[in-house]
């Protein structure tokens, strides 16, 4: 499985660990199965955060930015505060890690995306 190589340059003798190929495939499919299983509790809701679930969240916000810019155009009165609050405080149907469709609005999606993109780089290490 793990193969230690000792290396003599000059004075330093090092020890690399190489990782074997079953190694490897078999730490890309525990990454992928913690992934795939991946929740978090966002206003004690929790959410599913596997890349499908991540995909949707993105997809929402996509559009809620789109409705802001949307409603500046319209009215050159409106500030950005006031489109944003008005966005991010409207409410949508989601169907939570737990199976049951709530209302939530688009500021507790945003916080569960991020949330969800942070266990991820736990997972994967960065």
């Amino acid at each position: 499985m793990l193969k230690y190589v000792r290396h003599s340059r000059g004075m330093l003798v090092s020890t690399d660990v190489i990782y074997e190929e079953d190694v490897i495939k078999g730490n890309k499919a525990k990454k992928k199965e913690a992934k795939n299983k991946l929740k978090v509790t966002v206003d004690n809701i929790d959410f599913d955060a596997d890349t499908e679930s991540i995909n949707y969240m993105s997809a929402v916000l996509s559009r809620a930015n789109g409705t802001i810019l949307e409603k500046l155009a319209k009215d050159s009165n409106l500030t950005m505060a006031d489109a944003y609050n008005d966005v991010y405080s409207s409410t949508i149907k989601w169907k939570c890690a737990d199976n049951i469709v709530r209302e939530v609005t688009i500021s507790t999606i945003a916080k569960a995306l991020d949330e969800a993109l942070g266990a991820i780089a736990n997972i994967i290490g960065i």
